[in-house]
């Protein structure tokens, strides 16, 4: 009993503030309500199903009287859709896939790693060759100490790479 109430303490501590809209939706056939809420430094618009009695969804959106079934932010940079829905035979539990938001290339850990390592050694000259333009060397510089600062503010992987 102790340990449900830890989980209970924690979900209200990191309950998620929705505004619940009057708009609805239809998404793969089912009518869908609308909420918001600001996560992660985002506006995010979700679509749930009150018919569905399971108040979870993707990542870390839960708390709606209902499924969600659509969660996308406002820039659409985050974008998940869940592709399928079905049944146990014993109807205790619900099976769920979304679907991927663009094509990607899987790739096996250490090419990924050593993927994720080129980006962010080469951000700016990424950068600068998707928009057409070129930072001075002072700017370029800044934003290279800048961005050093940031991925070791946010870096939490749990295996070292090289």
């Amino acid at each position: 009993m102790a340990f449900m109430s830890v989980i209970t303490d924690w979900l209200t501590l990191n309950a998620i503030n929705w505004e619940l809209s009057e708009d609805t939706a239809t998404i793969n056939n089912m009518v869908c309500q609308i909420a918001y809420t600001n996560f992660g430094n985002r506006r995010w618009k979700a679509y749930f199903n009150p018919d569905i009695p399971i108040s979870d969804g993707p990542y870390k959106f839960y708390g709606l009287p209902g499924l969600i079934i659509r969660i996308v932010d406002n820039r659409e940079h985050w974008d998940f859709q869940l592709k399928s829905i079905e049944t146990s035979t014993s109807d205790k539990y619900f099976i769920g896939t979304l679907t991927p938001v663009i094509d990607f290339q899987e790739l096996k850990k250490d090419a990924f790693f050593k993927e994720k390592k080129f980006a962010e050694e080469n951000f700016i000259q990424i950068q600068e060759t998707m928009h057409g333009r070129n930072s001075d060397p002072e700017k370029r510089k800044r934003i290279n100490d800048r961005m050093k600062d940031a991925l070791k503010s946010r870096s939490n992987w749990i295996e070292p790479y090289n």
